[in-house]
């Protein structure tokens, strides 16, 4: 009944419709890719994502996880699936994708142990002349000014992993890939699991180079 619920079928209509019918087109024939690992090698359990077609036309996204049932020689009978709606979940990671790639500021998480670049939006990417590619192979040191390189790190790393502040913010001189300046205003906060565990940093880097330029036209 439950499963009904979740598609907007009446039991009578989904008994004897082929999942065909109500499956995601992107997401058909990974059942039948399980049966066939069932045949071969006697797989007897998977899991994943999936898209469902709901009778209004509308997708449900699910996690799926699919197991055999067999008899007391061991025989395969059927395929037990239990299916789980995570559409909610889903949409709200899509927003959090959209809100991270669409960014009118820079945005990257880095590793706790080397600060490395784990993730960072095209922003980002545009700001320092880097690809997202490049990006991904880099340290923050690598595009912080020399002068700069660890200056900042002993007034925030210790004090965010042990909960003493929730964000630091302060002035950086960047260097682009073509070796120009940008002045940068950079936030660094911490992210941590459920358990309170730190996952990894993330900054927040505003360019203010205008800025910048201004205040010192105006010292002069």
């Amino acid at each position: 009944e439950k499963f009904c619920e979740m598609l907007g079928y009446a039991r009578s209509e989904l008994l004897g419709r082929h999942v065909r019918d109500i499956t995601h087109p992107d997401d058909f024939g990974r059942g039948s890719a399980y049966r066939m690992q069932m045949a071969r090698n006697g797989a007897r359990s998977a899991s994943g994502e999936k898209g469902f077609k709901r009778k209004d036309g509308s997708v449900m996204w699910a996690r799926r996880t699919m197991s055999t049932a067999c008899d007391d020689a061991g025989n395969p009978q059927y395929v037990i699936s239990v299916v789980e709606d995570i559409t909610e979940r889903k949409a709200v990671e899509e927003r959090h994708r959209a809100t991270f790639e669409h960014a009118p500021v820079g945005i990257m998480h880095t590793a706790i142990e080397d600060d490395r670049i784990l993730h960072a939006n095209a922003k980002l990417s545009e700001m320092l002349g880097y690809s997202l590619g490049e990006l991904m192979q880099m340290t923050t040191d690598d595009f912080i000014h020399p002068e700069y390189v660890g200056t900042d790190q002993p007034k925030y790393r210790e004090r965010l992993l042990k909960g003493e502040i929730s964000a630091f913010s302060s002035e950086r001189l960047y260097r682009r890939k073509d070796g120009s300046d940008l002045w940068v205003n950079r936030t660094v906060s911490l992210a941590r699991d459920s358990a309170g565990e730190p996952l990894y940093f993330i900054r927040i880097v505003e360019d203010i180079t205008e800025r910048k330029r201004a205040e010192e036209a105006v010292a002069r």
